[in-house]
């Protein structure tokens, strides 16, 4: 027993200074805390990729146009534990993450059609905006977006739909996305234990999509591939 002065029983001096009293419980506050300490999350690296393949025309006199794109997008970010939930945080594009846009558009009546290349034109943005916890899986919200005002689109005034995820918190645009989808799931998901163990987890996604209004149709046909996996050395 630590003895605080000559008393047997080991009574604490009351003239001790108030100073060593604190000392003495920070010491004590240290030890546990080295006893119990705090919980070490591992970070973990998002990548997705996504092909999509759309067909759009408009059938509305006189400003019949239709057009056809291909768009290749790379997307990263990172994802690490918070309070219970998951975090996720952009990160800059690597070598070889660049976009490639192959689109092109006829305007006019049949027979005496425009064709124009509008590959630099459009530039989509793949982003992943967050990420839910849900019965042991983690489920990702991802979406693409540009403006497009392409000649024949911007006469019509119509706004173009890109491709999303689905996460049931997206709001009435997500659902309206979903609706849209006869084959396939739009839903990014994965087994949060999986994702732990080294090389990570990786999984592909497959649909098709359409919109069809009067005088208007538009149709797509998307492949998403994702790989998650530990940050070699991160933790938090």
């Amino acid at each position: 027993m630590f003895v605080l002065n000559s008393n047997r029983f080991g009574t604490v001096d009351k003239s001790m200074k108030p100073y060593r009293r604190m000392s003495g419980c920070i010491v004590a506050w240290m030890g546990l805390v080295s006893l119990f300490p705090p919980a070490v999350f591992p970070r973990f690296q998002v990548q997705l990729r996504l092909c999509v393949e759309g067909e759009y025309r408009s059938t509305h006199a006189p400003d019949r146009f239709h057009g056809k794109y291909r768009c290749v997008l790379n997307a990263r970010a990172g994802l690490e534990r918070d309070n219970g939930d998951y975090i996720l945080y952009q990160l800059e594009k690597r070598e070889g993450d660049d976009s490639e846009v192959v689109w092109t558009e006829w305007n006019g009546e049949p027979g005496a059609e425009q064709e124009c290349s509008l590959d630099d034109c459009v530039h989509p943005q793949m982003e992943m905006r967050f990420a839910l916890r849900e019965q042991g899986k983690v489920v990702l919200d991802f979406l693409v977006g540009a403006d497009v005002q392409t000649p024949g689109l911007a006469r019509l005034k119509r706004k173009f739909t890109w491709p999303r995820g689905f996460t049931a918190a997206g709001g009435d645009p997500e659902k309206r996305y979903r609706q849209g989808i006869y084959q396939g799931s739009n839903r990014v998901e994965w087994l949060e234990s999986a994702m732990k163990q080294s090389p990570g987890v990786q999984g592909e996604r497959n649909w098709s999509w359409k919109e069809i209004h009067t005088s208007w149709t538009h149709t797509q046909r998307v492949q998403l591939s994702f790989l998650v996996a530990p940050e070699t050395g991160a933790a938090r």
